[in-house]
């Protein structure tokens, strides 16, 4: 069995979720090959492989001077780090002498050379996988003009350098090359709990968001919506119940404390597992990622909107989603600062809510959905390769 190399550089619990997905991805890949992942973990580096089960710690490999375990990778020091866990790498590559290398987007500036070399020597198939394409407009938004340049930079070098280079597509574009992969996020469905309970309660809807919160999620957009729908008088209660933490938390609670809808709007903090499953169980639309435009995107592939669909639940969009083109249960709105119509919202319900609803989702997710689907082109396009060196 050839040996993979899954390396990956990112860092901090607000990634659950990528992690989630790497962990996935790289299962997959050890049903054809045996998978190894390398990654970051606060100041140690982590190796694991997939196939015989081991896990091994580098402690303190990446330990910058005095600071603390659990100091954020910033600047500088963000640098060194990165730098010292290409070093790490590159002596695994020697030790492992992987077949495939599978890269997923990080600025591995000091890495590019070690690669060039290992590939040339041992006419290894490399894969370089950029999660989000193209990227340009959020840094600009951000102001991160020294990395938009280091990005820049090492897409031009991996794009000469790589044999294939799957992409998650937030807009459509012409791909420079046959070596550019289109691909959308998939999810390991056996771990998602299945919406056993489908609560409708007459004159109700509960709205549920669940993220990481950012600007791009747009949950200010229904709040704005759910100021405009109780301003006249409703027969109809209409709750949103937002799940999990992040930069823009402030800013909704404010928001909503501004309206005064504290009895509408109800905060929940972060929840996994069975927690989770409980708020979601009496939910009847789930909230995706609503303002992707913020940040230059048009295209949508979270992975929300994917394990709402396993979870059945419907949910809604504002980008397009190549995966649910065909799917009734998603609710499509627009583009823009617009506030949420819940009118629309409630119409949309009204008109699903009698059908199997759960039971389709669910089995449209098993059908469509799933890693070994999403990867299956992947793959397919590695063996290949390893064919025909």
């Amino acid at each position: 069995m050839d040996k993979l190399l899954y390396i990956e550089c990112i860092y901090g619990n607000e990634l659950v979720g990528v992690n989630n997905k790497i962990n996935a991805q790289c299962n997959e890949f050890s049903k054809h090959y045996e998978t190894t992942l390398i990654y970051p973990e606060e100041n140690d580096i982590c190796i694991k492989n997939f196939n015989k089960l081991e896990f091994d710690r580098i402690y303190d490999a990446l330990r910058v001077g005095k600071l603390k375990r659990n100091y954020n990778f910033n600047g500088v020091n963000r640098l060194i780090k990165i730098i010292k866990f290409n070093l790490c790498i590159s002596k695994l590559l020697v030790r492992e002498n992987p077949r495939i290398i599978y890269i997923r987007k990080y600025n591995a500036l000091n890495f590019v050379k070690t690669l060039r070399n290992f590939k040339r020597k041992n006419n290894s198939i490399i894969i370089y996988e950029i999660p989000t394409y193209p990227y340009e407009y959020e840094l600009k938004l951000k102001r991160k003009y020294l990395s938009y340049l280091i990005n820049k930079k090492v897409d031009k070098d991996m794009e000469k350098l790589a044999d294939l280079i799957p992409v998650v597509l937030g807009q459509d574009v012409t791909l420079n090359c046959d070596k550019y992969i289109p691909m959308f996020n998939g999810i390991d469905i056996k771990h998602i709990h299945f919406k056993t309970n489908n609560i409708y309660e007459k004159n109700k809807i509960n709205l549920i968001g669940i993220a990481n919160i950012s600007f791009w999620h747009g949950y200010d957009r229904v709040i704005e919506g759910l100021k405009n729908f109780y301003s006249e008088s409703t027969k109809i209660k209409v709750i949103f119940n937002i799940v999990g933490c992040g930069k823009e938390l402030d800013n909704l609670i404010s928001l909503t404390e501004k309206y005064k809808l504290n009895d509408y709007v109800f905060f929940h903090g972060e929840k996994t597992g069975r927690d989770l499953d409980n708020i979601i169980d009496y939910c009847n639309i789930g909230i995706g990622s609503i303002a992707n435009h913020r940040k230059g995107l048009r295209k949508d592939s979270a992975l929300k909107n994917r394990e709402y669909c396993a979870r059945g639940i419907p949910f809604v969009i504002s980008s397009r989603d190549e995966a649910f083109k065909n799917l009734k249960y998603v609710y499509k709105i627009s583009e823009d600062e617009t506030p949420v119509k819940i009118e629309d919202l409630i119409e949309f319900y009204s008109s699903i809510k009698n059908e199997n609803y759960t039971t389709e989702m669910r089995n449209y997710a098993e059908r469509n959905l799933t890693w070994e689907t999403v990867m299956e082109p992947v793959v397919e396009s590695i063996n290949k390769r390893i064919v025909y060196r």
